[in-house]
C-alpha cells in the first residue's frame, strides 16, 4: 500500500528562524498556501500579538494560539508558520502530528539575535531585544523550549543557509520523510516533564 504524504507542513522554531518567510517559499514550491498562526490570531482578535499578550496575559494568548492552530490544521495543502512557543502544549504537538509533517527551523542564539536585531522594530514589537542582555534572554528561553523543538519530524539548521535553501530543504524532507512520519500520530507527544516544569516556573514570552 502506498503511504500518503500529509497535506500540511508545520514549521516550528524560535523567533528569527525564518518561519514566515520560509512558509511562503515552501508553499509556492508545492502550489499550496502559506498560513501564519500569529496572523490568524491578530486577525480574529483585531489586535496585535504583543497587545494581546501584554493586556490579556499568557493564558488567554495560548487559548487563541491553540484556536488558530486548529483553524490552520483544518485546511489542506497549507504550510503553517507557528509561534515560537506553540510546541510547549502537548495538545498542539499532537494536533500537528496527526495532520501534518513538522519541521523545526533551528538556529544558534547568536544568529537568531542578529537576525532579530537587523530586522528592526521597537521594544514593544520585539521585547526580546529590550534591556541590557537580549542575547541572554534568547539563550535562556530557547534552552527551555529545546526539548520540544527536538521532537519535530525533521530539523533544518538555518545558520548558514539562505531562506531559499532552507525552503528547499523543507520540501526535500517532505518528499522523503513525510509519509513515513505520518504513520505515528503519537510521535510528538513526548511530555518533557522537566522542561514543562521549567516553563511554568519562569516569566512567559510568546516568541
Amino acid at each position: 500500500m502506498t503511504l500518503q504524504r500529509p497535506s500540511r507542513i508545520f514549521l516550528t522554531g524560535f523567533s528569527g528562524s525564518g518561519k514566515s518567510a520560509v512558509a511562503g517559499l515552501v508553499a509556492a514550491a508545492l502550489g499550496w498556501r502559506a498560513l501564519d498562526t500569529d496572523d490568524i490570531i491578530a486577525e480574529r482578535a483585531g489586535r496585535s500579538i504583543p497587545d494581546i499578550f501584554a493586556r490579556d496575559g499568557e493564558a488567554r494568548f495560548r487559548e487563541l494560539e491553540a484556536a488558530a492552530l486548529r483553524e490552520a490544521a483544518a485546511q489542506a495543502n497549507v504550510v503553517v508558520a507557528t509561534g515560537g512557543g506553540i510546541v510547549q502544549s502537548e495538545a498542539n504537538r499532537r494536533l500537528m502530528a496527526e495532520g501534518g509533517f513538522v519541521v523545526c527551523l533551528e538556529g544558534r542564539p547568536e544568529v537568531l539575535w542578529r537576525r532579530l536585531r537587523d530586522a528592526g522594530g521597537s521594544a514593544t514589537e520585539r521585547p526580546l531585544l529590550a534591556g541590557d542582555d537580549p542575547l541572554g534572554r534568547i539563550r535562556a528561553l530557547k534552552s527551555r523550549r529545546q526539548s520540544f523543538y527536538a521532537l519535530a519530524d525533521h530539523t533544518v539548521h538555518t545558520d548558514s543557509l539562505t531562506l531559499r535553501q532552507v525552503a528547499d530543504e523543507v520540501v526535500r524532507a517532505w518528499w522523503r520523510f513525510a509519509a513515513r512520519a505520518a504513520r505515528d500520530p503519537d510521535r510528538l507527544s513526548g511530555t518533557a516533564a522537566g522542561a514543562e516544569a521549567g516553563l511554568r516556573s519562569r516569566p512567559a514570552m510568546y516568541w
